[in-house]
């Protein structure tokens, strides 16, 4: 295990120290905390020495929503979004970052860089927080030093399958990351191994599903996720993500066509032509071809379990 990285506040200065939910901000000023709302910026932030804003949510578009949070104005998402974003608001150096990130400066600071580059494998040193959720016996946020593989980070700290069954597929990176099967659990938890093998580390959240899981269903639920974040901005976004979550429904119901695989991955090339990975995209962001990875990955591993689910033409025989 690797050293705790606990985020810090100098209470020196008057800072400002935010961490981003879906309906609050959680504002942290010389150790004494306040719940308000998004109008905390009218309220709350104009008169502080240093500002440390902290994004907690992993969303593209996340670091442009910062922005025009700071800066009172709006601004559409940026062609190429690295989810971090310099600017000036009101002549003031600003960064926004991810609360992970930020909160490992304490322990470098206190220690060396040298040191934090010693945890992990070459690569991807330092440590990193897996959230690890699905049918495991003990789900929970883990930071681990990075290069075990995903078998060794579930039966260690998941503490195995749920009744010992047995892993059907996992996502190792998030929602929009690509899944592997139950038979590639020996790959590498680092940024090289899991690129190679064709997906991402992406937000550090491990999803294992067992034996038993509907892969149908949960390729929709992860759909119908990103078609309600639509922002809209985008055609293919706003009305692929939709038609793919109805296919998806029109499936796993038993009401689907022969030509549903067909026009679910017609929708997805529409999305992120070529269907390739890391994806290209018709869109700002890449929200819209986060849809695609669930899709792409049952037809990738799954395709017969998804065509065990279509109508088949019977042949009559009139003899």
């Amino acid at each position: 295990m690797g050293p705790k990285t606990n985020p810090t506040i100098n209470k020196k200065l008057s800072v400002l120290f935010c961490f981003e939910t879906r309906v609050a901000f959680t504002i942290i000023l010389n150790g004494y905390k306040h719940l308000v709302h998004n109008n905390y910026y009218e309220t709350m932030c104009k008169n502080f020495d240093l500002w440390v804003i902290v994004e907690g949510v992993a969303n593209p578009g996340g670091s442009t929503e910062w922005c025009n949070k700071l800066s009172d104005t709006f601004h559409n998402n940026f062609i190429s979004n690295d989810g971090t974003s310099e600017f000036l608001d009101k002549n003031k150096p600003t960064l926004v970052n991810n609360v992970e990130t930020i909160s490992s400066v304490p322990w470098i600071i206190n220690n060396s860089g040298k040191d934090y580059a010693n945890l992990g494998v070459e690569g991807s040193t330092g440590t990193r927080i897996f959230s690890l959720s699905g049918h495991v016996n003990t789900p929970g946020n883990f930071e681990i030093e990075m290069g075990c593989s995903f078998g060794e980070f579930i039966d260690t700290f998941g503490k195995g399958i749920r009744e010992n069954k047995s892993v059907k597929a996992y996502i190792p990176g998030g929602a929009s990351a690509p899944w592997f099967t139950g038979e590639q659990l020996d790959i590498k938890m680092t940024i090289d191994d899991v690129a190679d093998a064709g997906s991402m580390l992406g937000s550090g959240a491990v999803v294992v599903m067992d034996e038993d899981t509907n892969l149908v269903l949960a390729a929709k639920s992860i759909v119908s996720f990103f078609a309600h974040e639509s922002c809209g901005q985008c055609t293919p976004c706003r009305e692929g993500t939709t038609w793919l979550e109805m296919i998806l429904d029109r499936i796993a119901s038993g009401r689907g066509r022969a030509s549903d695989i067909d026009l679910l991955l017609d929708v997805c090339d529409n999305i992120s032509p070529g269907l390739t990975w890391p994806p290209k995209m018709t869109t700002i962001c890449p929200l819209g071809p986060s849809a695609v990875s669930p899709i792409t990955s049952l037809m990738h591993s799954f395709r017969e379990e998804v065509e065990s689910l279509l109508p088949r033409k019977v042949l009559i025989n009139n003899e």
